[in-house]
């Protein structure tokens, strides 16, 4: 119950809206930077197994996610900068950090050029549980560096 209205809160603030407290609306809570409306994206993309081609691919993903005018996070790319995505206990620490950002995304985004691993098959379960919007995608294969 606490967690779903820090939830409810966290979503708010990241929106810029005011949240009402029993017909009270509190004011403190952050106005974004940017106030420009852009949608909360999570990029799936594999990442283990070839991972020089699977962080060009990922990055392309990124990019194409920006200039569709979304505010994308990539947590297999930020999180692996970080964590050694070798050992378990720390590959788990991550997935499980990049999984929270369920709670406030409004879309999961699946880039399935180079096929869905298990751990995208995660997101698209998380995302279902969290009623975010599961959304399949393609780039070009000159995006991420492959003669046509």
């Amino acid at each position: 119950m606490l967690e779903e209205a820090e939830d409810r809160a966290a979503r708010v603030a990241v929106e810029g809206r005011q949240m009402r407290a029993g017909g009270a609306v509190i004011s403190c809570l952050p106005k974004p930077y940017n106030d420009s409306r852009k949608p909360l994206v999570i990029i799936e993309s594999p990442y283990s197994g070839d991972e020089a081609r699977n962080t060009e691919y990922a990055r392309a993903c990124l990019l194409d996610s920006l200039r569709r005018g979304e505010a994308p996070i990539a947590s297999h790319l930020l999180h692996t900068q970080v964590l050694d995505d070798v050992r378990p206990d720390e590959r788990e620490l991550g997935i499980e950090a990049g999984l929270a950002w369920y709670r406030v995304a409004e879309k999961c985004v699946i880039y399935e050029d180079l096929g869905i691993s298990g751990g995208m098959i995660e997101g698209i379960e998380r995302a279902k549980r969290y009623g975010v919007l599961v959304e399949f995608r393609n780039i070009e294969a000159s995006a991420v560096g492959e003669n046509p």
